[in-house]
């Protein structure tokens, strides 16, 4: 699971920072931890907007397929696959979902 933070975190344990807007896994943050983050707001789950609204994205996701690609997780290991603009007014039905809302 990915999340977005949302509020600026410090883990004393590792002295590491995470500044808001960093989207992880948070692995190194127990899941109870997680759950009592969640619960106060201070990250949110990862909710992209559907794919369908990416411009050509039925050939794309034909390639993708071939190519092994099936989940948002199977594209980090791709750096030079192009991230195709998206219209914003369609996007913007989505922004709750970034924690941006």
């Amino acid at each position: 699971m990915y999340y977005r933070v949302l509020e600026s975190l410090y883990l004393r344990k590792t002295s590491e920072r995470i500044p808001a807007g960093t989207v992880s896994q948070l692995r190194s943050i127990p899941d109870e931890s997680i759950k009592l983050l969640l619960a106060k707001h201070r990250i949110a789950e990862v909710a992209a907007p559907p794919l369908a609204i990416l411009p050509g994205w039925e050939e794309k996701a034909k390639k993708y397929n071939e190519q092994g690609i099936e989940t948002i997780n199977d594209f980090k290991d791709f750096d030079d696959l192009p991230i195709p603009a998206v219209d914003l007014e369609d996007a913007m039905q989505y922004v709750g979902s970034f924690g941006l809302s």
